[in-house]
């Protein structure tokens, strides 16, 4: 009996100094960026794989008073610095790639529970509401601090110990020592995205925009085009619009000062929309978006810069003109500061050189083929790639 007691006795100090260790390094590399949120100070997010994952928990240790909500283009197009956020102490910006309407209420009601909120920029994306890919990998109900019934949860502590132990953190761990971080992070402590990163990411150096906006265009294809993505109810309605009025009605319950866009895209966009058979159905969705604002909170404004203007309008440069992009975006769908810097002039203080005409202008609902019959290629090609 004693020698088996000394055997589970090396053999849990054994256990016990493996887990130390493992723990520790775990922690130490941090390979999915959530144990520097618990450091005292915002931390940046130096991969792209747990964007989801990191901006929970660094919701937790930031408790923000305002927020930018939104899909990747609010990650990329706005920044937190804008003197229209001057207000603000603590901004944070949960911009989320493929971001669902649904995901980004459940968000809100984490930080609402987490701190208090007193603003929130929500610019709106016709892929938001999409009813399929409601929820994709990297989202978990758990580890929000209320529960989709609205009730409040326990700290995920299950997967904070998962991650200080689990295999997987190890690999990951061990790949970060053997490729440190680059000298930039993914996103800034903000959460916005920073640029000179973003460019390599989006690998503008060796592909150019042209190449980029190709990326772009078919990922919006498969996102946009899957079968059901844009059913409607019995009353044409699209059935995720009710989580738009949750979020309008969450802000005027409590105070919170709302500020809604419809997102700026390039011409090139709606042409990808003619060519799936789905511009109607952006234009039902503007018009039904419309009608819940003002319907749930009267006098709300809502600006829509998508319209046709020296930005939207913009050639995309040609492949091969590597060292060339365009002005306001990345690619058809993500919009640069150049840009998002005058929607939020505009959007936050109704003050901006361009106000006319990034507000007044033609509404985008014309085919980009219509004003641009020489530059369909590129939507074309993608379209033609993906039924392959």
């Amino acid at each position: 009996a004693r020698v088996i007691r000394r055997y589970l006795a090396v053999y849990g100090l054994a256990f016990v100094a493996f887990a130390g260790t493992l723990a520790g390094l775990n922690i130490q590399q941090d390979p999915y960026d959530v144990f520097a949120s618990f450091k005292g100070k915002p931390a940046p997010i130096w991969g792209g794989t747990s964007t989801r994952m990191a901006k929970a928990y660094a919701l937790r240790q930031q408790q923000p008073d305002c927020l930018i909500l939104g899909t990747s283009r609010a990650a990329i197009g706005y920044g937190s610095a804008h003197p229209g956020f001057a207000g603000c102490t603590r901004i944070y910006n949960v911009g989320l790639q493929k971001a669902h309407i649904y995901e980004l209420r459940r968000y809100l009601e984490h930080a609402m529970a987490e701190g208090e909120v007193k603003r929130v920029f929500l610019p709106l994306d016709f892929e938001m509401f999409r009813n399929t890919d409601v929820t994709i990998e990297g989202y978990s109900e758990d580890r929000l601090a209320v529960s989709p019934e609205g009730h409040r949860q326990a700290f995920p502590l299950n997967e904070i110990l998962g991650l200080a132990l689990s295999l997987d953190s190890l690999k990951l761990s061990l790949m970060t020592l053997r490729s440190p971080h680059p000298a930039t992070p993914w996103f800034e402590p903000s959460g916005d995205w920073n640029d000179q990163t973003l460019s390599n990411v989006l690998e503008i150096p060796k592909h150019g925009a042209w190449g980029t906006s190709q990326s772009a265009t078919r990922i919006l294809a498969n996102l946009l085009g899957k079968q059901g993505a844009y059913t409607t109810d019995a009353n044409g309605r699209l059935p995720y619009m009710s989580e738009l009025e949750r979020i309008v009605a969450m802000c005027r319950e409590h105070g919170i000062a709302l500020t809604m866009v419809i997102d700026p895209v390039h011409s090139s966009y709606h042409e990808l929309l003619f060519q799936i058979g789905l511009h109607d159905d952006f234009d039902a969705w503007k018009a039904q978006a419309g009608k819940i604002i003002l319907a749930n909170s009267p006098g709300q404004k809502v600006w829509d810069f998508d319209r046709r203007n020296r930005y939207s309008e913009e050639p995309i440069p040609p492949h091969g003109e590597l060292a060339r992009l365009m002005e306001g975006f990345w690619d058809p769908s993500h919009l640069r500061h150049s840009l998002g810097d005058h929607v939020l002039n505009v959007a936050l203080s109704g003050r901006d050189p361009m106000t006319e005409e990034l507000c007044t202008g033609a509404a985008a609902t014309a085919p980009w083929s219509q004003y641009n019959a020489d530059r369909t290629e590129l939507i074309l090609y993608c379209l033609d790639g993906l039924k392959k």
